[in-house]
């Protein structure tokens, strides 16, 4: 009898675990992703604004991972640029090859393209395609702007505008926007 009773107990006990507690671990854990991607998010494109604050005139198209990191040989000029990244800084990657092939490594997530003066840093893969929560947390960890958003054409679609439907016309009109830039990747526009 005593045995049916623990084991009828452990039983109730993992269903409660399994229907009140691990939601909240679950929801936790992709808070916590989502906070750890835009912060490493942030840290690449702080990165990015050094350097076009170093090199404004010449800071133009893709740089490579290297020239921000200080990764590459003794002497060169892009060895100047070591320390723009963090130590320690790792680049999120993507499970699959991705949108930006114009990326040294196919498989990073964010990437960067300078056009005219400036600096559009951006997902490599649409925004259905992120984990959840990384979109809010990247625009709310630096404040929501009309210059974050996502790219539908010609225009970035904000968070404020997320709510209407895709088959309006609203958002911020960009004309030159640059083509490296995937249709539907989150983007952050200038510096």
């Amino acid at each position: 009898m005593y045995p049916l009773a623990l084991v009828t107990l452990g039983a109730a006990l993992v269903a409660l675990w399994l229907a009140w507690i691990q939601p909240d671990d679950m929801q936790r854990f992709s808070d916590t992703r989502a906070t750890a991607h835009a912060a490493n998010f942030w840290a690449y494109r702080q990165a990015l604004v050094a350097y076009q604050n170093a090199h404004f005139q010449d800071a133009n198209g893709y740089i490579d991972y290297g020239a921000l990191s200080g990764n590459q040989p003794p002497g060169s000029p892009a060895n100047a640029l070591a320390g723009l990244l963090p130590p320690g800084f790792v680049m999120m990657q993507s499970a699959t090859n991705t949108e930006c092939t114009h990326n040294s490594n196919p498989r990073e997530l964010w990437s960067h393209w300078f056009a005219g003066g400036r600096l559009y840093t951006f997902s490599c893969l649409p925004v259905e395609a992120l984990p959840g929560g990384i979109v809010t947390a990247i625009a709310n960890d630096h404040g929501r702007s009309l210059m974050i958003g996502i790219r539908q054409g010609d225009r970035i679609k904000t968070l404020y505008e997320l709510n209407i439907p895709p088959y309006t016309v609203t958002g911020t009109f960009f004309p030159d926007f640059p083509p490296q830039i995937p249709e539907g990747a989150f983007v952050v526009i200038g510096n």
